[in-house]
């Protein structure tokens, strides 16, 4: 498993699925890490309870784990409207 993120930057959506809405980056052993995540990835992303199954720009396959600062899981399932 990857490290927490340093950096998350945002665009805003635009209608286009090759649209880069979502950059996360990490340092990990002295090189930098990023995972682009597309309109489309998002859209056909699906939840999981505390994760993400997403692809990224690339098309390649991410899972992406959502955890508190203090390390305790959010439950992505729980959250209304986001699973649809």
């Amino acid at each position: 498993m990857a490290p927490p993120c340093d950096t998350v930057s945002s665009s805003p959506l635009n209608g286009n699925g090759e649209n880069q809405l979502i950059c996360l980056s990490w340092m990990q052993k002295g090189r930098e890490f990023k995972v682009l995540i597309t309109e489309d990835g998002l859209a056909y992303s699906s939840v999981e309870s505390d994760s993400l199954d997403i692809e990224d720009h690339e098309g390649s396959p991410c899972n992406l784990v959502f955890t508190e600062q203090d390390g305790k899981p959010v439950k992505l399932s729980e959250i209304p409207n986001l699973n649809q």
